[in-house]
């Protein structure tokens, strides 16, 4: 039998390309979504999480979160950073080399990858600028810089190891575990094997909200995948220690904007 050739990631859609100028205090609270995204640290420093991991960026640096993936940005040190910020959805699986950790791109790859960014911000915000064909281009562009990544790099887990990067990242790894289960913080500091005290403190320096709610915020980002694999509300409430549908459903809401279903219309059907 003759050998087909195979593409194993399309990029279907871009969502955004935007470049923001941040404040030194400048903390977003984290976010999940179902499509790729890319931070690329133009100047500056900034400080990400994704899940438990927690990585410092600076000029130069780009990580990719994944779909479904929980991230959180924030600026560091005393210079405003920027960032370009691209985000897209794909079909396919994308080359694990490079999503897992954070890239340092060499002099060639950041004026590639600055002008790549540059096309996709002119499609957006120039629509004198779009056409079908140049939509077309850039997808192409930005699928053969994804590959040349993965072929000639491997992302740097460069994982804060600081005694609080530590702790967070058991604090998240004892909620992940315990999704299921309806713990309240002392429950919480008893598995981490940390005081109340000690783990609220740790769980600060990395999150602007409380323990209770970064819990909700990962129950929900659990929620999404049971959602898009069928799963009822009942059964997620349940799965998922919500106290009734109505809760879950109305904290689901205050979240996204949209209801379980309204959610589960727009982007699962």
């Amino acid at each position: 039998m003759a050998y087909t050739l195979q593409r194993k990631f399309s990029i279907l859609t871009i969502h955004s390309a935007f470049a923001e100028d941040r404040e030194t205090n400048f903390y977003f609270n984290g976010e999940l979504h179902d499509f790729w995204e890319v931070v690329y640290v133009v100047s500056g420093t900034i400080g990400v999480t994704e899940d438990e991991h927690v990585y410092e960026l600076s000029e130069g640096d780009i990580i990719f979160h994944k779909p479904m993936e929980f991230h959180k940005v924030w600026s560091e040190g005393n210079k405003k950073p920027r960032v370009y910020t691209l985000s897209f959805k794909t079909e396919g699986i994308m080359p694990h080399t490079i999503s897992e950790g954070v890239i340092h791109l060499n002099p060639l790859e950041a004026k590639e990858y600055t002008e790549l960014f540059l096309i996709a911000n002119s499609l957006f915000y120039s629509p004198e600028s779009r056409s079908a064909l140049k939509e077309q281009k850039f997808s192409a562009s930005l699928e053969r810089f994804i590959i040349h990544l993965a072929e000639n790099r491997t992302a740097d887990k460069r994982i804060l190891e600081s005694p609080d990067a530590l702790r967070y990242r058991e604090i998240i790894r004892v909620m992940q575990t315990h999704l299921s289960e309806n713990l309240s913080v002392p429950e919480l500091a008893r598995l981490t094997h940390m005081a109340p005290s000690t783990m609220k403190n740790a769980f600060s320096k990395f999150s602007y909200c409380g323990i209770k709610k970064h819990f909700i915020k990962m129950k929900l980002a659990a929620s999404l995948s049971l959602l898009e694999n069928g799963a009822s509300i009942s059964e997620i409430s349940e799965k998922l220690s919500f106290s009734s549908q109505n809760y879950f459903s109305m904290v689901f809401k205050a979240e996204t904007g949209l209801s379980p279903l309204e959610y589960k219309k727009k982007y699962f059907l």
